[in-house]
């Protein structure tokens, strides 16, 4: 179901549509839980098992990866202009996502070279970035590849998520959609990546959806 209709009015709508859709498919989620909880009680054999605590589990991490991009969503005032380096960023996202694998897609994080100093709050970017990497893993799976890099651009820096999933989905149109799954986690980053005087660019090339985090840096 769309949100657009539901857009709320004030200087604040933005946000508020935001929040209205995180809301949203945080209880498509729970639902989801709630059902795999249920066929926990059934009886199922190991394999039936495994895979529905596998797939608790990762609706709780989609959980938990949307709900961190609130507190960067909602903070008062000017966001926080912290120094962090692309391969410090890079590190923490390939720690924050041992746990959580590829399940069956390949992930690849790719070290970053001495690309200058990033200026923007990193416990936002990370949530972004974590949030966007698990959609594009979702979006692969089970023999896609995700590739995260960062490369250098004109008075900026790019952290970029690379993705093989098929054209069916009209990821560059995010803007027209509804805002859900993938499109939704494009919005949220736009939003707070324009706070901090950042950017985002989303395309399509050679078979591969290409979302890049434009970054200011250091002058």
């Amino acid at each position: 179901m769309s949100t657009e209709s539901s857009q709320p009015a004030g200087e604040d709508s933005e946000e508020n549509r935001l929040v209205f859709a995180v809301c949203h498919e945080i209880g498509n989620w729970v639902t989801a839980i709630r059902l795999q909880a249920h066929l926990l009680d059934e009886d199922l054999g190991p394999k039936d098992l495994a895979l529905a605590s596998i797939e608790v589990d990762e609706l709780c991490a989609r959980t938990s990866a949307v709900l961190s991009q609130l507190r960067p969503l909602l903070a008062a005032g000017a966001p926080k202009q912290l120094s962090s380096t692309p391969a410090a960023v890079l590190s923490a996202l390939e720690h924050g996502l041992t746990d959580l694998g590829g399940r069956g897609a390949s992930l690849v994080i790719e070290r970053a070279d001495d690309l200058g100093e990033l200026t923007l709050d990193p416990e936002a970017l990370h949530a972004i970035l974590v949030t966007t990497v698990l959609g594009a893993i979702d979006a692969v799976r089970p023999e896609g590849k995700v590739v995260v890099r960062a490369e250098p651009g004109d008075a900026e820096l790019q952290i970029v998520v690379l993705d093989d999933s098929g054209s069916d989905e009209d990821l560059p149109g995010w803007r027209d959609q509804a805002l859900r799954g993938r499109i939704l986690a494009c919005a949220l980053a736009d939003r707070i990546l324009s706070r901090s005087g950042g950017r985002l660019e989303v395309s399509r090339c050679e078979g591969q959806n290409r979302v890049a985090f434009c970054l200011p840096t250091a002058a």
